[in-house]
């Protein structure tokens, strides 16, 4: 550890703010410029392709980013500094543009004695974001600094170690990046055949309701009454963060949850116009599977069904059909009401087409629920190998 020497990130780095992109520009539909903002950070950092914010109007050159570039959350608006700091690396895009605002910051070297790629893990260090979060100002919108995220020291390892250790996490990172790819793919592949079987075709069908094929599962769960078991929790933070449940001792859930079953599907309930529907495919342990009162379980009635409600319920029709039936005033807290997702209608197909559309992708949600669990252990190592390969524990081979 002899060569590995101290510096402050602003011994090495420049953080610049973003734009002011003026509200009267942007745009509800798709156009080729985006802007990003902290709500394209995943908890604990690396970027999210979802809820992007659309421009149509000039911006200053400066602020376009480019394949590569490093990014971090200057403001977060949860109160609780969850993104605060945090860094994201801008990835390849084809036929749109991204941009900066002023909550975010541009990462840029000013030495040779650093590595970008380098800086980005360090930036996902919860030594380093606790450092960011423990310095926010602001009592309501948490804020940090260019100065602050400068200030923060740390050892660093030689150029070529800091090289190797990047490329050991990013590896990791793309294997994980390349199972979500895969499956996506699956997914609109079974969308694409659902809309064909169930959309295009629907001549002399009645129509019926999920209810009809689908049961309701309520049954309450009180977590903090088995203080020391470990729970999956289905939340909705986790199904933002990856679709992955978190591991929680019940003694740190202290409202009640809904017992999640096998071979269910979870829908929320909460601000529909983001769709969550989350497939609980096979078997689980469902003495300590849970989900957040937000999720409704839908149960089919027969297990051919599954497949078919849970394109349904993702499906943009239905996404709009539940958009239009919120209560409340709030934006970001506008709820249906969970009858109407069980009311929701549908023209009824012959009961063997609906089995043979299960049958057809049953490979599909098997295999996407063989991806989660080597997500889950490709991502356990990387958030283990982080710390003690920032900090020397852990030597990469060079």
């Amino acid at each position: 550890m002899g060569e590995w020497k101290e510096y402050k990130l602003g011994d090495l780095i420049d953080v610049k703010h973003g734009y002011a992109f003026k509200g009267a520009f942007f745009s509800d539909e798709p156009t080729p410029d985006i802007v990003l903002t902290p709500g394209n950070f995943k908890i604990g950092g690396g970027f999210k392709a979802d809820k992007f914010k659309y421009y149509n109007g000039e911006y200053p050159p400066e602020y376009l980013l480019s394949e590569g570039d490093v990014i971090v959350t200057m403001t977060d608006l949860s109160q609780k500094g969850d993104t605060l700091g945090y860094s994201a690396k801008i990835p390849k895009a084809i036929g749109v543009r991204f941009l900066h605002n002023q909550r975010l910051g541009l990462v840029r070297l000013k030495s040779e004695q650093a590595d970008l790629d380098f800086i980005y893990w360090l930036m996902r260090t919860s030594d380093y974001q606790d450092s960011v979060v423990n310095s926010a100002t602001g009592s309501t919108v948490k804020h940090t600094s260019p100065t602050t995220i400068k200030e923060y020291d740390f050892r660093f390892p030689p150029l070529t170690q800091q090289r190797a250790i990047a490329s050991m996490l990013s590896s990791l990172d793309d294997k994980i990046d390349l199972l979500h790819r895969q499956n996506k793919t699956l997914e609109r592949l079974a969308d694409t055949l659902w809309r064909q079987w169930f959309v295009v075709q629907v001549d002399g069908w009645h129509e019926i309701t999920l209810r009809e094929i689908a049961e309701h599962v309520k049954e309450s769960v009180s977590p903090s009454k088995q203080p020391t078991l470990v729970f999956s929790h289905y939340s909705v933070p986790a199904y933002d963060e990856g679709r992955q449940p978190k591991k929680e001792f019940g003694k740190n859930i202290l409202s009640n949850k809904f017992r999640v079953i096998s071979d269910s599907i979870l829908i929320s309930k909460l601000n529909p116009k983001f769709p969550r529907v989350w497939p609980v495919f096979g078997q689980v342990d469902e003495t300590s599977s849970i989900c957040s009162t937000e999720f409704q379980v839908v149960k089919p009635k027969h297990k051919n069904y599954f497949g078919f409600i849970y394109c349904f319920l993702k499906s943009r029709s239905v996404t709009q059909e539940l958009e239009s039936a919120v209560g409340g005033t709030s934006g970001s807290h506008q709820r249906v009401d969970p009858e109407v997702i069980f009311d929701l209608s549908f023209p009824k197909p012959p009961g063997e087409r609906i089995e043979e559309f299960g049958k057809l992708t049953n490979d599909h949600w098997i295999k996407i629920d063989d991806n989660f669990g080597q997500i889950r252990t490709l991502t356990q190592m990387r958030d283990t190998l982080l710390p003690k390969l920032m900090s020397g524990e852990v030597r990469v081979e060079m």
